[in-house]
């Protein structure tokens, strides 16, 4: 893609993801309401409580850490607590999906033409996501990275192109365990039912927990690193040389399917919890058949009605969040998928957009693209074997 139908492309995906996340809260009146409980002058008692307030001291280091902690406690608490059924459907769905993108990232990351290069790393993109919501900050993600990633460079030999998109087995595998404890045990945490199974500040430990993630997750790579390596279990992670690519198929085979299993099966529940709405709406009482309808769950918002509750302004800002977020990974992981046919000599087709919009429709956005991007590495190894065995004929011939 030329610079600058790319820079139209992100303008525009920025403009839409502002104004489908920010712009929102500001006028829909949830912004107020999260400065108004922040300052409001007097412990603010968390909604659905009769006297928990809320907490304002996690790391003992208020502004900014615990002030932005408490915002997003704020924000995320009546999308955990059961009160706004949508929102808690959709939050669940963003949460499933997103796990798919955050292994996508750190695979990524670990590539070899990666790993090496002084840029932004998946750590602090993701840290950003947090903070800022990923439909705000996607699409200058989607920019800097197809324009500044060794990956996206299509003048070298195929070995060498190849080469690029390695990454060391071990820290692939590793993925696996350190989302586990990072990102989904706090997402379950997240939505146990308070106080019946766990308290309410527990609950608001775990949000905040899940918000950083990231750092939580790097460390925790960091340390089962250290600890293969100390007990002589990690030999991938000292090799002299590259893995090879059956090696590293391997690998990123056990953890792309974790990741797509956990994402799919999200996406497939709620879907049909949707459709079930519609198609058995006896089974559902009233509240919950309205709740759940499609259109409530997968459509964004356009109109700018003001909100009585937290959880309400949640529900628009997440599916903002996840349809401008997600469509920035999707034409990521496109764009890089036809640069790696380019590559090998393969027509592009329209087959790749016909896939994007069935894995959509099966799997949901953040499965397909984290599927593309797994689909890329198995037809790069397999041309380089072609490539190899047209080698070893010319040979012999």
């Amino acid at each position: 893609m030329d610079s600058m139908r790319l820079k139209a492309f992100v303008f525009a995906l920025g403009v839409l993801g502002l104004y489908g996340t920010w712009g929102r809260t500001i006028v829909d009146g949830t912004l107020s309401r999260l400065l108004d409980a922040l300052h409001g002058g007097k412990p603010f008692i968390m909604p659905g409580t009769t006297a928990e307030p809320l907490r304002t001291s996690i790391t003992g280091v208020y502004w900014p850490i615990d002030y932005l902690l408490n915002m997003l406690i704020l924000f995320f608490w009546q999308a955990v607590d059961g009160s706004h059924p949508a929102t808690s459907a959709v939050a669940l769905y963003f949460a499933g999906q997103h796990l798919s993108l955050l292994t996508l990232l750190y695979v990524d990351s670990l590539r070899y033409g990666n790993v090496h290069k002084r840029s932004i790393g998946a750590t602090l993109w993701l840290l950003i996501f947090q903070l800022t919501a990923i439909g705000t900050s996607g699409p200058w993600f989607t920019a800097l990275y197809l324009s500044a990633s060794p990956l996206s460079k299509t003048t070298l030999s195929l070995p060498e192109y190849l080469s690029l998109h390695l990454a060391s087995p071990t820290s692939i595998l590793l993925l696996p365990i350190s989302a586990t404890i990072s990102y989904i045990i706090p997402v379950i945490l997240m939505a146990l039912r308070s106080p019946s199974i766990v308290s309410h500040n527990s609950k608001q430990l775990a949000i905040a927990l899940w918000n950083v993630f990231p750092l939580v997750m790097t460390a925790t790579q960091w340390l089962l690193r250290q600890m293969l390596s100390f007990l002589g279990l990690s030999r991938s992670l000292h090799l002299p040389g590259q893995p090879t690519e059956a090696q590293h198929l391997q690998a990123l085979r056990i953890t792309y399917a974790f990741s797509l299993t956990i994402s799919c099966t999200c996406h497939i529940g709620i879907t049909a919890i949707s459709a079930a709405s519609v198609l058995f709406p006896m089974m559902f009482a009233p509240a919950y058949r309205s709740a759940f309808r499609p259109g409530k769950l997968l459509l964004p918002p356009t109109s700018w009605t003001p909100v009585s509750t937290f959880g309400e302004g949640d529900l628009g800002f997440m599916k903002w969040d996840e349809t401008i977020g997600y469509a920035c990974m999707l034409f990521v992981a496109g764009v890089t998928f036809r640069q790696a046919q380019d590559r090998i000599g393969q027509q592009p087709g329209w087959a790749l957009y016909y896939a994007m919009f069935t894995g959509c429709i099966i799997g949901g956005p953040g499965s397909t693209a984290l599927a593309i991007s797994w689909a890329k590495d198995e037809m790069l190894v397999a041309a380089k074997e072609v490539e190899k065995a047209q080698g070893q004929k010319s040979k012999e011939v």
